[in-house]
């Protein structure tokens, strides 16, 4: 069973701080999920070394009795760079499913202080699927193409909320 990698990458116009604080919030996954998804949050601890997130996905309209995947991910690997004046420059953490649809989903977040006051956003996830018939669903719904999708979502809500249009 081999894993995938999948790469992402933006710019946000807000320094690295402000961009950690939206990450850090209870309802970012619902804000950075399209609405093609629905997300629900089933428990929620403070972001930080060993926190746990559960949640279900499924999809909008139809009961989640009916169609939901549940996801548990517990974060680590917590990394923060200041420069001489304090100021945030780099801050990075990880997330791995403990429990979902996948063999494995290893998702590394990386903030990094950019050109012209603004953040770069990187996300580096390594998944597998599992093997046989059973996968097909979570093979339609995690692959390179889909979480290009995502991940175009999540930068034009970035850009948003966060501060307006940057570069790629």
């Amino acid at each position: 069973m081999g894993a995938t990698r999948f790469c992402a990458t933006h710019v946000v116009r807000a320094p690295v701080e402000r961009v950690l604080a939206f990450y850090r919030a209870p309802d970012v996954l619902r804000r950075l999920t399209p609405p093609s998804v629905a997300v629900h949050v089933v428990s929620a601890e403070p972001l930080g070394e060993n926190s746990v997130l559960e949640f279900d996905l499924g999809l909008p309209l139809v009961p989640r009795k009916v169609v939901a995947v549940r996801w548990r991910a517990r974060h680590s690997g917590f990394e923060s760079a200041h420069d001489a004046h304090g100021a945030l420059v780099r801050h990075a953490f990880t997330d791995v499913m403990e429990a979902g649809p996948l063999a494995a989903w290893r998702h590394r977040h990386e903030f990094s202080r950019a050109e012209l006051g603004g953040t770069r956003v990187r996300d580096v996830i390594d998944y597998a699927h599992h093997a046989g018939p059973r996968s097909w669903p979570a093979r339609l719904a995690f692959n390179n193409a889909s979480l290009s999708l995502l991940f175009a979502w999540r930068a034009l809500v970035s850009r948003v909320l966060l501060g307006g249009r940057a570069s790629a």
